[in-house]
């Protein structure tokens, strides 16, 4: 009796190893759902893969130990692949304990040197995902693919960048590349450079230390690395470069001004 008793045990420890999301079966379609991470900006999971990319899902709090060892590899790993700009998208899914100022010191505390994934705090809906996908053990990474179905329910144990990378499907082989991320957009620079109004719900313009009438090129590229607008025959008139978002989704887009073909200045839109 004690022999299977001892049996037992170790199945059950063995199957809350490997089945920490319980709400979805491997293979299972998740459900859409939207979240706004702690700058305020929203991600729509079902916005993500229908462009194609594999979501990883971090689910943490702040003062998980095994969390805070991770943090910094799930971090390396998004910004390894272009912060979300490329094939790969991470996002970091609180339990619903903590809030937008607990995860920001978490991440700052713990996140590491390389830039830092997105993190939903229970202001932001992290709470239902984590009831949703069923976590009840921290940390849990679950990897979803562009078909929207569960491919992996529990990475685990993390030891670098390679145990992510290792769950890659056959015949996935993203290629590394650099971030261009919020904290690289400045609207204070040596150009003096701003977009104004921001926020916005309509026209704004982008001013510039440029002369009246000189011609530019605007590309506005949304969270997903898509490319909403594009004019390559901008004319800067006496408020700067006018810019109409009034057909552009809420939230936030990189706005790139160009001449000749080269980037000249990097400005962070936000239409609310």
């Amino acid at each position: 009796m004690k022999k299977l008793f001892t049996l037992l045990m170790i199945a059950f420890v063995s199957l809350s190893a490997f089945s920490q999301v319980t709400g979805y079966s491997v293979g299972e379609t998740v459900d859409d759902f939207t979240v706004t991470d702690v700058y305020g900006n929203v991600h729509t999971l079902y916005e993500y893969t229908n462009a194609g990319k594999y979501v990883y899902l971090d689910f943490f709090y702040t003062t998980c130990v095994p969390c805070q060892g991770v943090i910094p590899i799930f971090n390396e790993f998004y910004d390894k692949y272009g912060c979300n700009q490329g094939d790969i998208v991470c996002i970091c899914i609180n339990s619903g304990q903590d809030n937008n100022a607990a995860v920001l010191a978490f991440e700052e505390t713990y996140g590491g040197d390389f830039n830092h994934a997105v993190a939903i705090s229970n202001e932001g809906g992290s709470a239902a995902v984590r009831t949703t996908f069923g976590v009840s053990y921290f940390p849990t990474i679950c990897m979803i693919g562009p078909d929207s179905k569960l491919k992996e329910n529990d990475i685990w144990p993390v030891n670098n960048v390679a145990t992510f990378e290792g769950v890659f499907p056959s015949g996935f082989s993203p290629s590394p590349m650099e971030c261009t991320t919020f904290a690289d957009i400045n609207n204070s620079n040596d150009n003096n450079a701003a977009i104004y109004p921001n926020p916005t719900n309509g026209v704004c313009f982008i001013s510039y230390n440029y002369a009246i009438d000189r011609k530019y090129s605007v590309s506005v590229v949304n969270v997903l690395g898509q490319e909403v607008f594009s004019n390559s025959n901008q004319i800067v008139g006496q408020s700067g470069i006018k810019l109409d978002t009034d057909t552009f989704d809420k939230g936030i887009y990189f706005v790139r001004l160009l001449e000749e073909g080269k980037t000249v200045e990097n400005l962070k839109l936000n239409v609310n």
